[in-house]
């Protein structure tokens, strides 16, 4: 969750990050996605955390579609949709080592209850609301709101995916905002190499979820056949 956080903030720093992340050859792109613009600043952020995390900051991808965001210096135009791909340390991976990752996953998540069960029928309802709720809020605070687990995917094709939606509040021009993302996050095992791959995209309907869900399958399952 703090990797996302940074990521967000990043989006209103870009006139102070002068850095250009390596990127490691060529990697598949997810599907109405392209690459980012060379020095693209969530991109550098990403390539940096990865890098403390002793992992491979593989490529960075964006959508063409913008939304205004708005900065304490000036509204900035950024991708509504990003999608990012880090390969994990080592290269001696197996399916017992995925199977294991996922358990610790789910242990972690083990206080979340899933939004489609918890909800079941008003599952729609509750994304409305959480849609509704988006603008100004009265609490002043940095940080990401506790997120919402929307499903954890078992191992299929060699990954796995989680599912999540984040809220998270900003301070913009004196007032404090929020905006909320549904994130998307597989592990796959390609080879005896463990790739972890998110998509993240502002939510804005409640199909935005069901529709990344189906990007990063198509775009793991693509990964896993490399």
């Amino acid at each position: 969750m703090a990797t996302r956080a940074i990521a967000f903030w990043a989006t209103f720093l870009w006139p102070f990050l002068m850095t250009t992340p390596s990127i490691s050859g060529s990697f598949p792109t997810p599907e109405g996605l392209r690459p980012c613009a060379p020095g693209d600043p969530v991109a550098t952020i990403e390539a940096r955390v990865a890098s403390k995390l002793g992992g491979e900051f593989l490529n960075c991808f964006q959508s063409g579609r913008r939304i205004a965001t708005p900065s304490a210096a000036k509204r900035v135009w950024m991708p509504v949709e990003y999608a990012f791909a880090i390969a994990l340390q080592g290269q001696s991976y197996t399916l017992a080592d995925l199977d294991n990752l996922l358990s610790k996953v789910k242990d972690q998540w083990s206080g979340f209850d899933p939004l489609s069960k918890q909800f079941k029928d008003n599952y729609t309802a509750k994304l409305n609301e959480l849609l509704r709720c988006s603008g100004l809020n009265k609490r002043a605070t940095i940080d990401s709101v506790k997120p919402v687990l929307v499903a954890i995917a078992p191992i299929h094709d060699k990954f796995y995916v989680v599912t999540s939606i984040r809220i998270y509040a900003f301070r913009s021009n004196g007032v404090n905002v929020e905006t909320k993302k549904v994130n998307a996050d597989a592990v796959v095992l390609r080879g005896s190499r463990l790739i972890r791959l998110t998509i993240q995209r502002t939510l804005s309907e409640p199909t935005d979820v069901t529709e990344v869900q189906a990007e990063i399958d198509k775009w793991a399952k693509m990964v896993a056949q490399g």
